[in-house]
């Protein structure tokens, strides 16, 4: 059982001292640059965010942004987690 534990430990930190990059390959890209401006980017996900998208900058996400890009680009979220939206009603 001690073995067994260790290396799982081991893998768990080989794991954690990886360097991953996450970019969106280059016709997603052109995708996005075509449908949408930087401006109309800010709106969705603030200067940061939208700045990384139009450059094809590495991204480091929460899924909560990839649930909106999802959606603005018409994309399958993924199916293992549960979503709750909740929409604010103005009332007039």
């Amino acid at each position: 059982m001690g073995r067994k534990k260790n290396l799982i430990t081991e893998e768990l930190e080989k794991i954690k001292k990886q360097k991953i990059t996450i970019k969106l390959k280059q016709d997603i890209l052109q995708n996005i640059n075509e449908r949408y401006t930087l401006y109309q980017l800010e709106k969705v996900f603030g200067k940061k965010i939208a700045s990384q998208l139009k450059k094809g900058e590495d991204l480091n996400i929460t899924l909560k942004t990839l649930y909106k890009l999802c959606k603005l680009m018409g994309w399958q979220f993924p199916d293992w987690f549960a979503v709750k939206v909740e929409s604010e009603e103005n009332d007039q």
